[in-house]
């Protein structure tokens, strides 16, 4: 019957979506602070029009640039072009200490069911000797993320 996925998608939130997501890093889990409407609009372009519910994390610490978003979308081509050019902005910029370049680099916007998920987030890097390593530990932090993030919807 076809009633389960109904109860499953009745369950998600934008809410449950973030908690995955922050149980699967655990201590490495770094935004500790809501964001208000008026800081998710300046730095991720999202209108209350936009969404219907949305949990905004950044750290309380500017020196990291880990940023979690989870936004159950009301109008979704507008959400994802807003979050995409919010990444893009900030790979570009890149005012960001060294350290946290392949952090940002390998951030993502993720898809689903009409929810979609910002995530620039993982451990921070104190091993990595080059940028290559320093890619490579991202991607696998990142990846972290991307996963709780496809089995929040499994």
């Amino acid at each position: 019957s076809g009633s389960e996925s109904n109860d499953k998608n009745s369950t998600l939130s934008a809410k449950g979506l973030r908690d995955a997501v922050a149980k699967a890093y655990g201590d490495n889990y770094l935004p500790d602070q809501a964001m208000d409407a008026e800081m998710i609009e300046s730095e991720f372009g999202l209108t209350k029009d936009m969404y219907d519910e949305i949990v905004a994390e950044a750290p309380i610490i500017s020196f990291h640039p880990d940023r979690l978003v989870a936004v159950k979308a009301k109008k979704e081509s507008e959400v994802k072009r807003a979050l995409e050019d919010a990444l893009t902005v900030m790979k570009e910029q890149q005012i960001q200490y060294p350290v946290n370049v392949a952090k940002v680099n390998a951030g993502k916007v993720l898809e689903k069911d009409g929810y979609y998920c910002f995530m620039i987030l993982g451990q921070t890097d104190d091993t990595s000797e080059n940028d290559d390593d320093a890619a490579k530990f991202a991607e696998k932090q990142i990846d972290i993320g991307v996963k709780a993030f496809d089995n929040y919807f499994a």
